[in-house]
């Protein structure tokens, strides 16, 4: 039986560089997320993992600006 690291075997770097990439937007999201709804404030966002967020956290308010 071969066993396997994470970084070995399973997907190549690149991958995981991209995981890595993919994580720090997503925890980037997060912050912009918390720091609104610590100001009480709206975010203008046409971006829809704002809404996803907002499913697990209503607190977050999201700006209804214009659609273009």
């Amino acid at each position: 039986m071969r066993r396997y690291t994470m970084t070995h075997g399973i997907t190549s770097a690149g991958c995981w560089r991209y995981c890595g990439r993919a994580d720090c937007r997503c925890r980037f999201r997060v912050l912009l997320a918390v720091i609104a709804m610590d100001y009480d404030a709206e975010l203008w966002t046409y971006d829809a993992h704002f809404k996803v967020i907002q499913t697990i956290t209503p607190k977050l308010k999201l700006f209804q600006g214009p659609t273009g």
